[in-house]
């Protein structure tokens, strides 16, 4: 292509150098540092102005001062949170001569932290802004944003890490600081899911810190490294506990690979932990058409007494109308259930019982039932199936990210 060059001047230097590299840094709330390098000459002081409007060295600075000429860098104090200012400087070299001001360094300072609950609120949102008191912090790749009914079960406006290109996501947003207890149990919950299905799997991981930038995400929450096939939202619900009191960050973290499709993310927020929290890690094992065993893990924090558990094809855990269920007391996390049916769906229901009529919510997996054993000869029969269903008593199991067998009407 072509490169231009015009306006070129060479003149003497002002006999008063205004200093350079302006910056702004550690910015809180209420405060920032602001920082300068010298410039040549022999100053006499350095005059400073932070401003949310207005000209620099004019009447309605935020905060403004002197300093001598030794001095590269001052704390300015009283500033509003969320606000964005800019801050000038300019060199006074004695007998009324000043230089000119830098250039505006424009920064926002971040909100107040807040309390629980917390909610980040998307419905009021123009698309593509971010929520009010959120942060992003872009290392690669493109900017979380929001967008409005995306899809796939995201109908109003959702946070969405886009289509990033030839480029690894590695891209940051950050929840308004959040005012946290040591010792106190906290639950944190939101909707993910993928735009791409299996063909552009998403990755995200989920981290907590004392400050919204990356290094200070050095407590790991969750961390989903392959949602795949994923159309429809899936639900977190992670219980925490804060290490010190304090203000903390909730970091949502996309890292993609490069050719990615779109990452969802909504409906997020942090509350108190229940007093009676669920059992988590459902699983089967020893699956027949009449039987299972099942397991789960038990609760991090609390004091379960017991395990409630059932198993049923329609209908509210803990009514009437159970195929089994039982109790079992702590410390077991297992029952094996009987009785089954073959070539049935079922859901597997398990919640704590913390005594004293105190109970969590149920935690439920859905499973099907294999066909009992058939004689030979045996066909498999795909005539009476509408694509891209399978036979009844078949089985699928994919080891990898590709696609599943299905069927496929005259291929």
């Amino acid at each position: 292509d072509v490169l231009l060059l015009a306006s070129i001047t060479v003149d003497l230097s002002p006999s008063c150098i205004e200093p350079s590299n302006v910056s702004v840094s550690s910015i809180m709330a209420t405060s920032a540092n602001v920082s300068w390098t010298i410039p040549a000459g022999t100053p006499t002081n350095y005059n400073w102005d932070v401003r949310d409007s207005g000209t620099p060295g004019t009447a309605g600075a935020t905060a403004n001062g002197t300093v001598s000429a030794a001095t590269s860098s001052v704390s300015a104090t009283g500033l509003s949170p969320n606000t964005t200012y800019s801050v000038y400087v300019r060199t006074d070299c004695g007998s009324g001569t000043y230089s000119a001001w830098t250039l505006a360094q424009v920064f926002t300072t971040p909100c107040n932290a807040t309390n629980i609950p917390y909610i980040m609120d998307f419905a009021s949102l123009t698309v593509p802004a971010i929520p009010n008191c959120t942060s992003i912090q872009t290392l690669g790749g493109n900017d979380w944003e929001t967008m409005s009914a995306p899809g796939n079960g995201f109908n109003g406006n959702t946070l969405v890490y886009p289509y990033n290109g030839s480029q690894a996501a590695n891209s940051w947003l950050y929840t308004q600081g959040l005012n946290l207890t040591a010792g106190t149990a906290y639950r944190l919950s939101y909707k993910y899911a993928n735009d791409g299905g299996t063909t552009y799997p998403e990755k995200m991981d989920v981290n907590f810190g004392t400050s919204p930038v990356a290094s200070a995400m050095t407590n790991t929450l969750a961390n989903h490294s392959n949602i795949s096939g994923v159309l429809t939202p899936l639900i977190d619900v992670i219980d925490f506990v804060a290490p010190t009191t304090g203000v903390y960050y909730i970091g949502f973290h996309a890292y993609s690979d490069a050719d990615m499709d779109v990452l969802l993310l909504d409906s997020v927020i942090v509350d108190l932990t229940p007093n009676c929290v669920s059992p988590t890690a459902l699983s089967l094992s020893g699956l027949t058409s009449s039987a299972v065993d099942v397991s789960w893990t038990a609760p991090s924090i609390g004091t379960p007494a017991n395990y409630d558990w059932e198993i049923s094809t329609s209908g509210t855990p803990g009514t009437a109308g159970a195929t089994a269920s039982g109790t079992v007391a702590v410390p077991t996390v297992s029952a094996s259930a009987t009785g089954l049916s073959p070539n049935t769906t079922y859901t597997l229901y398990v919640r704590t019982d913390c005594g004293s009529g105190s109970f969590s919510s149920w935690t439920q997996l859905v499973f099907t039932t294999p066909c009992n054993a058939t004689n030979i000869p045996y066909i498999m029969d795909f005539v009476s199936l509408t694509a891209p269903a399978l036979p009844s008593c078949t089985s699928v199991e994919t080891l990898n990210s590709g696609n599943t067998w299905e069927t496929e009407n005259a291929p």
